[in-house]
């Protein structure tokens, strides 16, 4: 990564702390972007150049809150089950720290994390799933970089329904661990049975 883009990354972080400590201060709809600007000490227009609205900065923060949870797992353990736990409950410490803004947060996010954000944290978890290839506890036919988004996809779909959905009976972290466990369960490099599926479908 170069230089210039550590700086725009650096940018982007501080403008998504400044903006939440507004939130989190004065409530999300009373804090208009010229004041998160002015909290960032950067124009409207550079907001804009990292921004569209004031709904993506928050978005943008609760991925990364799961992407930073990720990461701290992986980052604890050796094992990538363990590490899906330790992210769970890292998450859950997130919402109760943070509940009412982590809850307006995901019923405005889109469940598709953001291409751009997250590559230090998103890289942790790259490796740590490269290491379990090589270790030959999961397939190799899924790139690390896929597993790696699929398992923050999970979480982010289980928390936004834990969150925006309290209908559902689980406790949002058994829901987190769940989901977590379906991709990792999935991803098994014994569950891989393609050659298998496929000659059964050529069978008379």
């Amino acid at each position: 990564m170069g230089l210039r883009q550590i700086k725009k990354d650096r940018t982007r972080a501080h403008i998504i702390a400044n903006a939440v400590a507004l939130f989190s201060e004065r409530g999300f709809e009373r804090v208009p972007v010229r004041e998160i600007a002015a909290r960032a000490e950067i124009s409207e227009a550079s907001f804009f150049n990292y921004f569209a609205t004031k709904d993506a900065v928050l978005g943008e923060w609760a991925h990364a809150a799961v992407a930073s949870a990720l990461a701290e797992g992986a980052r604890e353990s050796i094992s990538l089950r363990r590490a899906a736990r330790e992210a769970a409950r890292l998450l859950i410490r997130a919402v109760e720290r943070d509940g009412e803004l982590m809850t307006m947060a995901w019923s405005r996010a889109r469940l598709q994390p953001p291409p751009h954000a997250f590559r230090v944290a998103r890289q942790v978890l790259v490796e740590a799933i490269r290491a379990a290839q090589r270790r030959e506890e999961l397939r190799r036919d899924v790139s690390a970089e896929e597993l790696a988004r699929l398992l923050h996809q999970a979480a982010a779909v289980a928390l936004a329904s834990s969150l925006c959905e309290p209908g559902d009976a689980r406790s949002p972290l058994s829901g987190l661990q769940r989901a977590l466990d379906l991709v990792l369960d999935g991803a098994r490099r014994r569950n891989e049975r393609v050659r298998a599926a496929a000659r059964l479908t050529r069978a008379p």
